[in-house]
């Protein structure tokens, strides 16, 4: 498990993309997904489970992902777990079912 400073995710975050420009991305993002956008090449921007997803500027860490099936209909943020890993305050424990021992990150 990884404990992961909120505040730390948000910097990391905003150095890549500022918080208007990932709205921006997310928008577009659902609408794409609402209208089942076709490219010029005929791939539908969703996926057999209904989900579309984009990368963000061009990083390999991170991307947000657009869900047509619950409800809600969510775009989610999605950071690798090597992208926490590098925070600064992350910690990270092993927990099973007899005890929770602090790990170390390699």
């Amino acid at each position: 498990m990884l404990w992961v400073k909120k505040q730390d995710l948000k910097e990391a975050v905003e150095k890549k993309i500022s918080t208007q420009k990932l709205k921006e991305h997310a928008e577009e993002l659902r609408r794409e997904g609402d209208e089942n956008y076709t490219d010029i090449f005929g791939n539908r921007k969703l996926d057999s489970k209904g989900r579309a997803r984009r990368k963000i500027d061009g990083s390999k860490c991170m991307w947000i992902t657009y869900s047509t099936r619950p409800n809600e209909r969510p775009v989610n943020l999605v950071v690798t777990r090597e992208m926490l890993e590098s925070l600064p305050h992350t910690r990270h424990f092993i927990v099973t079912k007899d005890r929770v021992v602090k790990g170390k990150l390699s």
